[in-house]
């Protein structure tokens, strides 16, 4: 089969898609990408075709230049409350988000009547009516946390950091603060959906799949005390991506002087790592530590200088890095957080925005870690956090076993499965309208 990928121009967007094409490609499907010019290369280095279209906004730009210096800009909110980040972060994103779709989406109307794909998988947070009125298959990629997934069965909503059996009053709050703010730009979207032809959602921006909703998270840590299957949607272990051919960013020969210390790989992500004072605090914090720690410094990677306890770079090959630490400390975007469960790794969670909330909520939840937000902890409390782990052996039993369930999990079949029975009922349905 042929299948064609929409992802956003983001580095989680990318990557999970890429994760996902692999599940295919295992089973010998063409997977084709649609992406900005600038993640052409990413892509295709593994083994993938792209199709790229230009973006004037960030032509010639690193790949995630863009989001680095918004997040800069908007770095003070980082230390906000979910509730309060509604109207400061994710308002202005999913208005960016809008925009580029619409800008977009005659270039993909185009390409997909050009391609001819089977079916298309699409990781959007906004409704793609060149998908939607294409009159194929098509499956919605759901990148973060899977809380959306349950919120019909009476789950807190995404971004939140709430859990079940958290007070309602508070969830309420959340849930009407989203809905007043977003009500002007859900209307723009509503507005230009309609004009395509598409009835909206009544919530969210972008439309559920009639055809297949896809997600990742591990089940030993799934939300199954909500539902035990989503309607509508598959629950794959992982979307970890192959690790690329190439080095792992730093000395490899700085591994091996441990001199009996522990290896902690600690990464905000491209754009956590934006705030550049808040990553001198915490590198700060760790100096004191006894172990030795990876450092993954982001976009201004030049500003943050390293103490004899650290190496790091710019960005680093992460897949081929996580297997060598005992310790993850992570900002809990849902491709580092699901990789460091492929690996079994321990993690402490440092949520700053988003679906971070939620995964350090979950970790917390399910006790695989620790859940400590950047802004407040203490170096007392950061350092002693980091030896707990590391000195609790029954954790690491338990984490090295959801590892190894992961990396088994027959999720190649599973999506396989679903998709041929997907596109053939399709076919089927096709041939009879004739």
């Amino acid at each position: 089969m042929k299948f064609l990928f929409l992802p956003m121009d983001g580095a989680g967007h990318i990557n999970a898609c890429v994760g996902v094409a692999n599940l295919l490609k295992k089973h010998q499907h063409e997977c084709i990408f649609s992406v900005v010019k600038t993640w052409s290369a990413i892509v295709e280095k593994h083994g993938f075709q792209t199709e790229s279209y230009s973006d004037p906004s960030s032509d010639g730009e690193d790949p995630q230049a863009k989001w680095g210096k918004f997040m800069r800009e908007v770095a003070f909110a980082y230390k906000l409350s979910p509730i309060e980040q509604i109207a400061t972060l994710e308002l202005p994103a999913f208005d960016d988000f809008l925009k580029t779709t619409q800008k977009f989406d005659p270039h993909f109307k185009q390409l997909i009547q050009r391609i001819k794909p089977d079916a298309i998988l699409v990781d959007f947070y906004c409704a793609v009516p060149s998908v939607i009125n294409s009159g194929l298959p098509w499956f919605y990629i759901w990148s973060c946390n899977p809380l959306l997934a349950y919120e019909q069965y009476g789950g807190p909503p995404a971004f939140s950091g709430f859990s079940k059996g958290d007070d309602p009053k508070a969830i309420e709050e959340f849930i009407k603060t989203q809905a007043k703010l977003f009500e002007p730009l859900k209307t723009k979207s509503n507005e230009w959906l309609r004009s395509e032809g598409i009835e909206p959602h009544p919530t969210y921006m972008h439309l559920p799949s009639p055809y297949l909703n896809i997600y990742a998270f591990p089940r030993s840590i799934d939300y199954v005390e909500l539902c035990p299957n989503p309607e509508g949607w598959i629950q794959l272990n992982h979307f970890v991506r192959p690790s690329e051919d190439s080095p792992l960013g730093i000395d490899e020969k700085w591994l091996e002087n441990d001199q009996g210390r522990k290896l902690i790989y600690f990464s905000l992500g491209s754009m956590g790592s934006a705030d550049v004072d808040l990553m001198k605090r915490l590198i700060g914090f760790m100096s004191k530590s006894s172990h030795r720690f990876i450092v993954s410094k982001g976009p201004f990677h030049d500003e943050i200088e390293l103490p004899a306890n650290m190496i790091g770079a710019k960005f680093l090959n992460q897949i081929k890095v996580l297997p060598k630490v005992d310790l993850v400390i992570t900002h809990g975007g849902n491709n580092t957080f699901i990789e460091t469960l492929y690996f079994g790794k321990p993690l402490i969670v440092m949520p700053l925005f988003g679906d971070q909330h939620d995964n350090g909520r979950r970790v917390a939840d399910t006790k695989i870690g620790k859940c400590l937000y950047p802004y407040k902890v203490t170096e007392e409390e950061l350092l002693k956090g980091i030896d707990d782990i590391l000195n609790d052996n029954e954790l690491k039993n338990r984490l090295a076993r959801i590892g190894e369930e992961v990396r088994n999990s027959n999720d190649a079949d599973r999506l396989n499965e679903q998709a041929l029975k997907i596109i053939a009922k399709h076919n089927e349905s096709k041939t009879d309208a004739k």
